[in-house]
């Protein structure tokens, strides 16, 4: 039985794979452990990609004390790997030990298929590593996942532009451990695609009271998440929020709170489908200024019922409507579309 891939009976350290830039680990049933924690420092130092697949006994990516030897890693995909508990192990750091912060230079992170992963960190790495370097993530198909980002890796995410969760089962975006912190921030400046689709669990994006912002946010997709409000600007006093927050963690909150209007000044692309407590969408001002460089909607499945007439005529951009895997009798009422004239009174862009 194999337990290690890299083992180091009988192995000169100082030429652990020196110059190794891509591994590629397949159909390794018997795997347990990838890395052995004596290897040399400068093993694998120019390992750019490492692309992981049907190991079905592998319970971890990499541990604690082998992280800061990948000085090259920008690109991460696991899949199919049954016992994968977590992609990263830090439990065992001891974080008074570090002096400085490491920066993981990873770029893209791809994970699916991992049944038993319940954590993609199992611990906030705040103090030890940084992954601001982020850029694609695509989580698929992980149904013990709980949630995606520390708090600490969440608020580091300035080069990240993609990001797409499918088919998982997690509660909450960001997990924080300092609940009773006064309202935390999280900004994503470079965020231009994301995709939330089938959270049937999904009831906070961060429990505790916070705010995001996705300045550059083009396209834009909520779909079969049915625990949560996604858009309003309705709360209450912000002292009143605080407060209740420090009472009680287990609130819930929308996905995206509006102020202002300025939550989505660039969206271009909307895909909504399958929300059962989206109520909040068309009669609210603010949301309509968030809307107003929309030029694509699409409505997939299932939509919570709504005055979505009233909607579509805020939309001044749009050009593109989809409605699919629909069981509406009637999309467009006549009376709504033209006046006694016969003129249409909205869509007329279409």
């Amino acid at each position: 039985m194999i337990s290690y891939f890299i083992n180091t009976h009988g192995m000169d350290l100082q030429v652990a794979f020196p110059s190794l830039e891509t591994l590629d680990i397949m159909h390794m049933e018997n795997l347990k452990i990838i890395w052995h924690n004596q290897l040399a420092e400068d093993s694998f130092f120019k390992l750019q990609s490492l692309f992981v697949e049907y190991c079905e006994n592998l319970v971890n990516i990499f541990e604690y004390n082998m992280l800061t030897r990948f000085q090259s890693l920008e690109r991460l995909e696991v899949y199919y790997c049954g016992s994968l508990q977590e992609v990263f192990e830090l439990q065992r750091h001891d974080v008074r030990e570090s002096h400085a912060v490491t920066a993981i230079p990873l770029k893209r992170l791809i994970l699916r298929c991992l049944p038993k992963m319940k954590q993609v960190w199992n611990k906030d790495p705040q103090g030890i590593f940084s992954f601001q370097n982020l850029q694609f993530i695509n989580v698929c198909e992980c149904e013990s996942l709980k949630s995606l980002f520390p708090a600490s890796v969440a608020r580091c995410l300035m080069q990240l532009e993609h990001l797409r969760i499918y088919k998982c089962g997690v509660e909450e975006i960001v997990s924080r451990e300092e609940i009773a912190e006064v309202a935390a921030r999280f900004v994503f400046p470079r965020v231009t695609f994301l995709i939330l689709s089938k959270l049937p669990k999904l009831k906070w994006f961060s429990r505790g009271v916070h705010t995001s912002e996705w300045p550059l946010l083009k396209q834009l997709g909520v779909l079969g998440c049915d625990q949560i409000e996604i858009f309003t600007s309705k709360i209450l006093n912000f002292q009143e929020t605080v407060e209740q927050s420090q009472l009680e963690t287990s609130i819930q909150r929308p996905l995206f709170l509006v102020e202002g209007g300025t939550l989505f000044p660039n969206l271009e692309g909307l895909a909504l489908g399958g929300n059962f407590k989206m109520k909040e969408i068309q009669r609210d001002q603010l949301l309509e200024e968030c809307f107003y460089k929309l030029k694509e909607f699409s409505i997939v499945g299932y939509l919570a019922v709504f005055d979505w007439i009233n909607f579509l005529k805020r939309l001044y951009s749009l050009e593109i409507l989809h409605v699919t895997h629909n069981s509406w009798e009637e999309i467009f009422p006549y009376e709504e579309l033209f006046d006694q004239e016969k003129n249409a009174t909205i869509l007329a862009q279409l």
